[in-house]
C-alpha cells in the first residue's frame, strides 16, 4: 500500500506546483537593466505567493529570446495567449525551465 501511495504522488506531483493556464493579452514587454525580462499581461496570474498581472523572466532562461519574441508577436497582433507560470521572481510570477510553465500565442 505504502509502495502505490509513493508512485502516485511522484506521478503527480509535477503537476501540482503548476498554476493553472490562464488566457490573456500582452500590453507590454520589456527588459530592466540586468537582463530580466518582463511581460505585463491584461489579467491577473494566480500564482500562489507573488500573485500580479507581471511575469518577470530571468536573463538565464534558455528561451528568453524565443519568449520575447512571442510576447512582441502577440502584442502587436492583439491575439491572446495563455500562459501557466510556476515560481516567484522578485515578487513577481516567473517561468521556469520545466514543463510547468507555458507560453502559448493563440492566433
Amino acid at each position: 500500500m505504502k509502495n502505490i501511495i509513493f508512485v502516485a504522488l511522484l506521478v503527480l506531483s509535477p503537476f501540482s506546483f503548476a498554476t493553472d493556464a490562464i488566457t490573456t493579452k500582452v500590453l507590454e514587454t520589456g527588459i530592466y537593466g540586468n537582463g530580466t525580462l518582463l511581460i505585463i499581461v491584461n489579467d491577473e496570474i494566480p500564482e500562489p505567493g507573488c500573485t500580479g498581472n507581471r511575469i518577470d523572466i530571468p536573463k538565464s532562461h534558455p528561451d528568453i529570446k524565443n519568449i520575447l519574441s512571442l510576447a512582441l508577436a502577440a502584442s502587436a497582433s492583439g491575439s491572446d495567449v495563455v500562459l501557466r507560470t510556476h515560481g516567484c521572481l522578485g515578487g513577481n510570477p516567473t517561468m521556469d525551465e520545466t514543463n510547468n510553465s507555458l507560453f502559448l500565442f493563440r492566433k
